[in-house]
């Protein structure tokens, strides 16, 4: 998984972040590392995600919303860039969203959605929209919009033919309406072996863990095939590959090279131009429209789609023989199941669950137990969500009293519960250091998770619960200097904290730092072999430069230096204090 970002606050060049379990942020103060943590978390805010009744059924809403543009860092006119890789059902190839938005004095709002085949580099499917200033039939300026909408029908085609020679892929998810009793048992009794062992995991400690456990990092993606679809809702065969035909009185006309252009058209981009001045700028409206309507929408109707590409100028076929245009099956195949569908459906599955982080800030020392937005505060409300949903939290319990002890925390045995009171209380937590203040809400979050947190399957429901290991629900956290007010000692041991809870937990972490011990411990770990270099990703930022991505090699080395100032700043000053000295002494 990477993201790419563009225009927010600091990030004045395209920014690539390749993801892994560990991603270590690092560089000097106003390099753009700050920047780079609030830009992912602040995806979640790009777009509204949830289910509501329309058209008297329920189904999955994406829209993408008009967020401040103050808190996006956009100058005004300026424009914030997102992209990240999209598994598409049905394809084989690599694909990649892309989303632009425009700034005005308030608002950021969507000009630019695209699906880009990364492979094959070329659009899939592109919708933009340029404000235009054109004049009306009495010479007045009139203020609209010009749509761009391309739709790559040859690929669609092309991916439409090879699928219809070939089985069938089967869905990856288990639905257990369909599962024999003898299947169903036999899942049962796998995920409590998987529960079990989990358990036994959690009891071990960080540095008591045999080399065979660690393991290497997974991207994380979907499979290539993204969620899973109904193959046989496609009714089109391979035998006719029209997309338009033309009648006259129910009679079939020639027309292919009316259509050959018609369809040329839309394969290259057609223009819209819209007067219609919008209360709300750019194509959040009209791409929810066309994930709605599809091809049913008035801009892909045929007669729309024939005066958008200029046909109507050029041809006068239609209107000198009194025919009629239409679209066929295979069209609405290709655009509602294979194109709009598709899209809409991956793209909320990445939206939600790919690219939802939690921030973690430096000052995390609790005020009101009540303010969900403190770390604190958050581990407070999520631990009785869980508790409510029926999780047990008992194995949150060997993991805290675990790290309790090694940051010296307390020498009594320390469970889930006594750690929600220590957050209730301020008072009890301010009788620790001020670095440890800051440490306990860390530990509590990362002991809570729940994806793993079920105490049984219930093998008497008549309805059981299978979740898909792959999209389980992995926490990822956004942690800004999680050495603030540390012992050296205690900051390397962050870097044994953070693995565990990543081998334990699958929890991911990107992490802003200064800290020279926390990322030379997990040097260490890579150069004994505990852990498979793919679980750490270093990116060193300079102001107005791109990150460099820095590998740690096997040996536990470095595949490129730091810039001045990290590594090397307490030798410079040894060696500053040691001319001195040898100064005084001459």
């Amino acid at each position: 998984m990477y993201f790419k970002i563009k225009g927010f606050k600091g990030l004045k060049k395209m920014t690539k972040l390749n993801m892994a379990p560990i991603t270590i942020l690092v560089g000097k103060n106003g390099s753009g590392k700050s920047s780079a943590l609030s830009a992912l978390n602040n995806l979640k805010n790009i777009s509204s995600l949830g289910s509501r009744f329309k058209s008297n059924k329920m189904e999955s809403f994406l829209d993408f919303t008009l967020p401040k543009r103050t808190d996006f860092g956009v100058e005004v006119d300026g424009e914030l860039e997102y992209a990240m890789p999209i598994n598409l059902s049905f394809f084989e190839d690599e694909f990649e969203l892309r989303i632009k938005y425009g700034a005005n004095t308030d608002l950021i709002y969507l000009t630019r959605f695209e699906i880009f085949n990364t492979k094959k580099n070329e659009n899939l499917f592109c919708l933009e929209s340029k404000k235009l200033i054109t004049e009306d039939e009495w010479g007045s300026e009139v203020e609209g919009r010009e749509i761009f909408l391309k739709i790559n029908l040859e690929y669609l085609i092309a991916e439409f033919v090879r699928l219809k020679n070939i089985k069938p892929f089967g869905s990856k998810f288990i639905i257990a309406c369909a599962a024999s009793a003898e299947n169903v048992s036999a899942i049962h009794q796998q995920q409590t072996d998987t529960n079990n062992k989990f358990l036994e995991n959690l009891k071990i400690g960080f540095y008591d863990y045999e080399s065979d456990v660690m393991k290497e990092s997974d991207d994380g993606n979907l499979s290539k095939k993204g969620l899973p679809h109904d193959f046989k809702r496609l009714k089109s065969t391979n035998e006719k590959l029209e997309l338009f035909v033309v009648k006259k009185e129910d009679e079939l006309i020639d027309a292919d090279d009316y259509i050959i252009k018609l369809t040329s058209s839309i394969q290259n981009g057609i223009k819209i131009l819209d007067r219609t001045k919008e209360y709300i700028p750019g194509i959040s409206n009209l791409l929810e429209e066309l994930f709605h309507d599809k091809s049913k929408h008035h801009y892909l109707e045929p007669n729309n789609l024939i005066k958008f590409s200029g046909l109507d100028k050029e041809y006068s076929l239609l209107n000198v023989i009194g025919a009629n245009i239409s679209l066929t099956p295979l069209f609405e195949d290709l655009i509602d199941e294979m194109l709009l569908d598709n899209i809409h459906s991956n793209t909320y599955h990445l939206l939600k669950n790919k690219s939802e982080f939690k921030y973690i800030p430096p000052n995390r020392i609790v005020k009101d137990a009540g303010d969900k937005d403190t770390p604190a505060g958050f581990a407070l409300g999520y631990a009785m969500a869980l508790k409510n949903a029926g999780y047990l939290l008992d194995p949150s319990s060997f993991f805290i009293d675990y790290w309790f002890k090694e940051f010296n925390i307390t020498e009594n045995y320390a469970d889930i519960d006594s750690a929600l009171k220590i957050l209730e209380n301020s008072n009890v937590l301010k009788k620790e250091g001020y670095g440890i203040q800051q440490l306990i809400p860390i530990i509590v979050i990362l002991s809570l998770s729940d994806k793993l947190h079920q105490d049984k399957v219930d093998s008497d429901s008549n309805h059981p619960v299978f979740w898909d290991e792959k999209n389980g629900t992995t926490k990822k956290f956004l942690i800004e200097e999680p050495e603030a007010n540390l012992h050296p000692s205690f900051q390397s041991k962050l870097a044994d904290l953070f693995l565990d809870a990543w081998i334990k937990y699958d929890h991911e972490f990107v992490i802003e730092t200064h800290s020279e011990y926390l990322i030379r411990k997990l040097q260490y770990h890579v150069g004994s072999g505990k852990i498979d270099p793919s679980v750490i990703n270093i990116y060193y930022f300079d102001k107005d430069e791109e990150p460099r991505k820095i590998n740690i090699n096997k040996d536990g080395s470095l595949s490129e230096g730091f810039g001045p100032g990290f590594y090397d700043e307490a030798d410079n000053i040894a060696i500053e204090l040691f001319m001195l000295n040898n100064k005084r002494l001459n």
